[in-house]
């Protein structure tokens, strides 16, 4: 679907056929970003890999940041540090268990994740908690021998869940934009130069013409398939494809299957005061993408292995 938006050119992509064109056969002429005065202002004038126009200093950014942070090396070596931080956010929802007090998973969650992303890049904490030293590393050497103690069998659905969950409810509806570089053609239309592009993730993956049931969350549709996010597979692309494809997306998947396998592995979750799931405020928020205008409140109490 063609867009004028005024004297812009919008051009969105909501078949993974011709996302496939654009990010894979045609990926060299559309793998730069649009300059827009927002992503200027957010990243300090487009500095950062992921809205940076594609020419000779992104591409050495690139390189660095993944050498330096997201090579399969780099992120293998980081794992002391997941599992360290994991092990705050169990010791810390813990505490909750015994006066029943609900916790808002959203807010915890945000802090694991500030919290690793800081000690990965610049080796502080991001607004620790203040433990014992000493139980505190007692408790972190037991948790790290829980961390692998999880069957195959189990981390397996573990990571078709993570896979529905992407799926259905994208990370971001819609790619970032990129821009032609040079007129073309894709699926038989010109195409000019300056010509923006937004791929709709959202509507790919909720097709019916490759998703059956696509509205419904049924993680068994990728038992035995051999679709996977790396970006070969173009009715799932949560992460993108070609030469911007998020470099963090390893990073990313290890992280969210070590904190939800711990969330589930240490802690029962029910309602808070007698709550039934229909009693779920379900009002919508504002954002990239629709989220609960109200936070998730849940009550955790220890699960007795």
């Amino acid at each position: 679907m063609l867009l004028h938006l005024g004297r812009v050119l919008l051009l969105v992509v909501s078949s993974a056929d011709t996302a496939r064109e654009i990010l894979k056969t045609q990926d060299l002429n559309f793998c730069t970003r649009p300059s827009l005065l927002t992503l200027k202002r957010l990243s300090y004038n487009i500095q950062d890999v992921a809205l940076a126009p594609y020419n000779e200093y992104w591409r050495e950014m690139r390189r660095i940041f993944v050498h330096k942070l997201l090579s399969p090396k780099r992120v293998h070596s980081f794992g002391a540090v997941r599992a360290e931080e994991v092990a705050n956010m169990v010791n810390s929802i813990s505490k909750s268990c015994s006066s029943m007090r609900s916790v808002d998973l959203a807010e915890e969650l945000l802090s694991l994740t500030n919290r690793v992303i800081c000690r990965i890049a610049f080796g502080k904490s991001y607004q620790g908690r203040n433990f014992d030293g000493g139980k505190f590393s007692e408790f972190v050497h037991k948790f790290m021998a829980l961390s692998g103690s999880f069957s195959a069998l189990e981390l397996h659905y573990l990571k078709i869940v993570v896979k529905e969950t992407l799926r259905l409810h994208t990370i971001a509806p819609l790619l970032i934009p990129r821009e032609c570089m040079n007129h073309c053609k894709v699926n038989g239309y010109d195409i000019s130069p300056k010509t923006r592009v937004m791929v709709n993730v959202w509507a790919i993956g909720r097709n019916p013409e490759y998703w059956d049931n696509p509205d419904m969350f049924f993680p068994e549709r990728f038992e035995g398939s051999s679709i996977d996010y790396m970006g070969q597979h173009f009715e799932f692309l949560p992460f993108g494809a070609g030469r911007r494809i998020c470099p963090a997306m390893t990073m990313g998947n290890l992280h969210v299957e070590l904190a939800l396998a711990n969330l589930l592995y240490c802690f029962d979750w029910k309602l808070p005061s007698g709550m039934q799931i229909e009693d779920i405020d379900m009002e919508e928020g504002t954002g990239i993408s629709l989220h609960k205008k109200s936070p998730l409140l849940l009550v955790p109490s220890k699960y007795n292995w």
